[in-house]
């Protein structure tokens, strides 16, 4: 069975996560990426990364990766801001204008809809 498209990108990403391997700006490019179902290639550095998991989404705009869009939590609470970013990083995905995906549960569409070169996801 033929995974779609989609889903052969967020197998990559976790393989990516799981192997440790780092989005370093200086390193060269093509970069590949050995998981149990083979090889993957990246041919050029991500330009726009979203990002499934408010917690990963700190940590990814703290290295300056080009996020363009972030997964949310519950918003207005004393951990998140009113789009239910968290309140460390708020102001720094404000600037930048990460918008919101969604509030709790991944939507595939939604994703989608943001024309990403990469997806990060944490599990």
């Amino acid at each position: 069975m033929r995974l779609p498209a989609f889903y052969r990108w967020l197998l990559l990403v976790v393989g990516i996560s799981i192997s440790g391997i780092s989005l370093a700006q200086d390193a060269g490019w093509p970069r590949q990426i050995q998981d149990s179902r083979g090889v993957h290639t990246l041919d050029h550095k991500p330009a726009r990364i979203v990002s499934t998991s408010v917690t990963l989404t700190g940590s990814l705009l703290a290295i300056d990766a080009p996020v363009v869009a972030s997964g949310a939590t519950t918003p207005n609470n004393r951990f998140a801001d009113d789009q239910g970013f968290m309140r460390q990083w708020s102001d720094v995905a404000k600037a930048r204008h990460v918008a919101r995906l969604y509030i709790g549960e991944p939507n595939a569409e939604t994703v989608a809809a943001q024309m990403p070169d990469l997806i990060l996801i944490s599990a």
